[in-house]
Order: structure tokens, then sequence, then C-alpha cells
């Protein structure tokens, strides 16, 4: 069996949107808009490469760079047709971000997969990754959900003005302050902040007081036309231990449910205590565990 390794093409989308598909509840149409937005913003032909055999897409892998604990780190994604797996596709794959200079930036090359797939934490193995600490996926259902009550001395506002630059250093300079210490902490800036606030379905929810200091943000957006994530609730070290981040979390559902979302799903590092009795008490149970993997170059 040839393998033909290329850059991503644009006529190669409906195909990985196939793939992306697969086992997920959403319409193919929506796979493929997702993928074409993801595309268009994450495109470098050294950074998403397509396996084609015998003419057609056998699998896809895209990689791209992102700051951990001040510390580049390049986080990829391998997905190969079912059907053609156990052939060797996955690790030329691999190895093309090995070898590309462009498409890996640090020193190391990092995943998430779900803690249940074997077959795929034996290929990681195999290629010199190392697990590290877990993810979990939680998720509820969304119903008629109720605006929080916002106590005195407090406004909950969303950041409607993208090109207010003050808004996005300010997010930025708090998700810094929140998870820098965190295993999983991704680096942001305003420019970072800006180009997530432009993503699909995304709303930001800023509690503050009268003096315009931010006591917390919840940042939402769209998996597809059901499902929401919430994916970051931050409330400032001086603020915490007052609720905030309950009002928060509550604000967030009251959006998705506003536009119409049935349901919500969020990541926590699995073990954190405070986020997992956050959002027990919200009505969240375990949907998925993701092992994470981590190589040196």
């Amino acid at each position: 069996m040839s393998v033909l390794l290329r850059p991503y093409r644009a006529d190669d989308a409906p195909a990985i949107a196939g793939l992306l598909g697969r086992g997920r509840r959403a319409a193919p149409h929506e796979m493929l808009a997702r993928w074409r937005e993801f595309a268009r913003r994450a495109y470098v032909a050294e950074r998403l490469a397509v396996a084609e055999v015998e003419g057609e897409v056998a699998g896809y892998a895209y990689c791209f760079a992102q700051e951990s604990r001040s510390r580049p780190v390049s986080h990829f994604h391998i997905q190969v047709d079912p059907e053609r797996r156990r052939r060797g596709i996955g690790s030329d794959l691999l190895q093309r971000f090995t070898d590309a200079p462009r498409a890996v930036e640090g020193s190391c090359l990092e995943c998430e997969i779900p803690a249940s797939w074997r077959s795929g934490a034996a290929f990681l193995e195999h290629h010199g990754f190392e697990s590290r600490p877990s993810l979990e996926r939680l998720g509820r259902a969304l119903g008629a959900e109720t605006p929080p009550e916002v106590p005195a001395g407090f406004a909950l506002r969303r950041l409607v003005d993208l090109g207010d630059g003050g808004d996005l250093a300010r997010w930025a300079e708090l998700h810094e302050e929140c998870f820098a210490g965190a295993l999983h902490f991704r680096s942001m800036d305003a420019q970072h902040a800006a180009s997530l606030a432009r993503e699909r379905g995304a709303e930001v929810w800023v509690l503050e007081d009268r003096a315009g200091e931010w006591a917390g943000y919840a940042h939402v957006a769209d998996r597809d036309r059901r499902t929401g994530t919430l994916v970051e609730l931050a409330v400032a070290p001086a603020c915490r231990s007052r609720g905030f981040g309950k009002l928060l979390a509550r604000a967030a559902l009251a959006a998705l449910a506003q536009r119409g979302r049935q349901r919500c799903e969020l990541l926590v590092e699995a073990g954190a205590p405070h986020a997992a009795r956050l959002y027990r008490g919200l009505g969240f149970t375990p949907v998925l565990r993701l092992d994470c993997w981590r190589r040196e170059r």
C-alpha cells in the first residue's frame, strides 16, 4: 500500500469532515462547516497534513503551537480512517510533523485521547509519549435556566466590543493570573483573546465592581447547534469564596439556553476538588475522561 503525505487542500474538506463526524451526533453539513472554519483559521502547509491512499483521504493530522508555563508546546491531533488503521498511516503523519521544522515549535509534542482508547495509548507509548494527569469532560442538559442575581456593588456584562483592547488585555491578564499554575496551562495575550472571541458562538460574561475591576469571567462557545461549551471560568484570587464562580457559571448556562442550546459541556482537570464540587452542585456529571500524553522532541 502506497501512502502519499501532502499538505491539506480545500477540496479535502468533505472527506475530512466525514472522518471527523464518525460517532458524533452533529449533522454532516455542521461538521463540514466546522472543519472549514477551523482549516481557514489554522491553515499552515506544514501543520495541516493529509494521508492519501489510492486517491482517497485515508487520514489527516494537524499541529499547532501553544504556550504552556511560558514554554512553547505543539499540540497535535491525528485521525485515520478506521478501515485503514494498523497500516502505519498514523506513524507516517506523526513523523511528518517531527521532520518538518515549521510544524513543531518548542521542545514538546502533546495530545489528549479518551482514557478508554487502549490502541491509541499503545500507539503513543510506542512512539515514546508519556502519560500525564488527565482531563475530565463534564456535561448537563439545559432547560429554563434562570439568570443569577448579581450582588450589590457588582455588575454582570457581556463583552460586545471586540475592538476594545482594554477589555481584551484584562481578559488575558486575568487568565494568566488564575491559571498560570495549572497543569494544562495555556498562555494568552490580547491578540489570542481577540481570536477566541471571534469563534462561533463565543460570548464572554464579566463580573466587575463599580470601579470596573474584574472579579471574574465566563467564556462560552458553540460545539454544535445543540451543545455549547463552557470554555473557561475564572475568578480573581482576591474575589474567591464569595460564590462568584457559581454566579458566572449560571450566567453562562443561561446565555447558552437563551441561544437554544440543549446541553453544556466543559473540561476540568481530573481530581480538581474545587472545580468538581462547583460543577457537581450545578448538575454536571462525568461524560468522558481524557488522558494527556507528552513527548520531548
